[in-house]
């Protein structure tokens, strides 16, 4: 869903990973609960990166006449909206997608505060390009689920 008008200002805060997604490899959980990590499957960058980087591409994607700006600002002005996300769990666990988040909206304006928790379970086959394919759409419903938060607070 595009929101057209809107014309807030966005920030993205660094986003905060678990210690085990740090590096470029995927995490899956085996049944002993240990995690392991492709060797010959890995993220293009680091994680935190991506992440940061996806989630402002889609936010432009969505609000087309937003300013969406990283944090550090370049500004000492605070954006409109500021968003800080934390993934919690994000893995296979051999069977099943999970990503667990928090994030945290601050409406400047309001000075309201929107604190959500969202979970999303999908499963998946066995094959690296389908763990990656429902790990990527896993993210994109939520940075849909941020989006739409976004706006609701703001309208």
């Amino acid at each position: 869903m595009i929101f057209n008008n809107f014309n807030s200002s966005i920030g993205v805060h660094n986003i905060k990973i678990p210690s085990y997604l740090q590096g470029n490899n995927i995490a899956i959980k085996d049944k002993e609960n240990m995690v392991l990590y492709s060797k010959e499957h890995l993220w293009a960058e680091k994680l935190d990166i991506a992440l940061k980087r996806n989630l402002m591409n889609y936010l432009q994607d969505r609000f087309e006449n937003a300013n969406i700006s990283s944090y550090p600002y370049d500004t000492p002005k605070l954006p409109d909206i500021n968003i800080k996300l934390e993934i919690v769990k994000f893995m296979s666990d051999g069977k099943y997608i999970i990503l667990e988040a928090n994030y945290k909206i601050y409406n400047k304006h309001s000075d309201k505060i929107t604190l959500k928790k969202y979970t999303q379970k999908v499963p998946h086959n066995d094959k690296y390009l389908n763990i990656v394919k429902q790990m990527n759409f896993v993210l994109k419903k939520l940075f849909d689920n941020i989006s739409r938060s976004i706006y609701a607070k703001v309208n």
